[in-house]
């Protein structure tokens, strides 16, 4: 027979009503209760306001599971976030001086290159700093044993190769 685990998050907040069997809390209540309401929630808003209910409740869930880790999930977002308008903004001002009347084909040419030298700066320092989330999340306990475990949020790595391919698409103006 499947032993119950008795569960606490941070704090002594306890979450009696939410333990299940280890290997199986996909189908604990709690989480069907909680895609079922976010079911409902998803379906009853409108089409325009969708994300915002899925975002709201991927915060919930990684809060719950881990209050530490969702801060660096909060982090990476914010960087990836901050980088692509960066890098938006970049190539916004790079039309609009490419567009003036007094640039000659050298002076543009210029332009593009140092606008795109400014880019692959703003991309490698989001992508290290967002690495180096990553590699704390995921080695920390490796590199240094004796050290505060962390709990890994689940799909960090998935969420940081994802953001990744989101900032270089935006600096290739996709």
């Amino acid at each position: 027979m499947l032993e119950y685990q008795t569960s606490k998050v941070k704090d002594d907040f306890p979450v009696s009503d939410c333990n299940f069997p280890e290997g199986s809390w996909i189908f604990s209540h709690c989480n069907i209760l909680f895609v079922l309401v976010l079911a409902i929630v998803y379906y009853t808003i409108g089409k325009k306001r969708q994300w915002v209910v899925l975002l709201a409740a991927s915060l919930l869930y990684y809060y719950v599971l881990s209050r530490g880790g969702i801060i660096y999930l909060l982090v990476n977002t914010v960087s990836t976030y901050l980088g692509a308008r960066i890098l938006d903004s970049l190539e916004a001002s790079f039309a609009a001086k490419k567009k003036g009347p007094s640039l000659d084909r050298a002076a543009r040419k210029a332009l593009k290159t140092s606008v795109q030298k400014k880019k692959r700066v703003i991309l490698i320092a989001v992508l290290l700093f967002n690495l180096l989330i990553l590699g704390r999340l995921k080695y920390w306990n490796e590199i240094f044993p004796s050290a505060k475990t962390l709990l890994l949020p689940l799909g960090i790595s998935f969420y940081t190769f994802m953001s990744i391919s989101y900032l270089v698409d935006v600096c290739n103006g996709k």
